[in-house]
């Protein structure tokens, strides 16, 4: 399975095509929004170890910060 960003140069930002597909990679239900479970899919990618409390507080922080927001 490859990861997010593996062709990627650290130093440039993503177009938006390849922000698009990163997203869309993570949307398994194709409603155009991540929920907790998607999220926490994410994480797990670049974190195995990651307890569910902090996945939890995460999203919690990013939800509401992103609650006005749409894709």
């Amino acid at each position: 399975m490859r990861n997010p960003g593996d062709d990627d140069n650290y130093g440039e930002l993503p177009s938006e095509e390849k922000l698009r597909r990163a997203f869309d990679r993570f949307d398994t239900n194709r409603d155009r929004k991540i929920s907790r479970e998607e999220f926490k899919s994410v994480v797990r990618v670049f974190d195995p170890e990651i307890s569910d409390s902090d996945i939890a507080e995460a999203f919690k922080g990013l939800d509401s910060e992103l609650s006005n927001i749409s894709v």
